[in-house]
């Protein structure tokens, strides 16, 4: 079975996460500050599970830090929960040596 490494669902949520920084932002600076290390969380564990082996790292550093734009955060945590489900399913179907 092939494993797909991201799903759409992290693309969309983070998208969201952008937007709603930047909407807030507009309002008040320091917010935007503020939002902005959730978001700088978002996309570290956007790289690890894009560009590196680290999957299981990067979809729990997105799924924490999407925990602080709940409740449109849900969207990304539910896609990282994806994720992990099937790194477990992946491991647990693995043919031993």
């Amino acid at each position: 079975m092939k494993f797909k490494k991201i799903n759409d669902s992290i693309y969309l949520a983070f998208a969201i996460h952008i937007a709603v920084t930047l909407l807030a932002g507009m309002e008040e600076e320091i917010l935007l500050l503020i939002m902005l290390v959730p978001l700088a969380g978002n996309l570290v564990g956007l790289y690890f599970l894009s560009f590196t082996d680290k999957i299981k790292l990067g979809a729990k550093i997105f799924m924490i830090s999407s925990f602080f734009f709940v409740p449109i955060g849900m969207l990304g945590i539910i896609g990282c929960r994806r994720i992990l489900d099937s790194l477990t399913e992946n491991e647990f179907f693995k043919p031993k040596k």
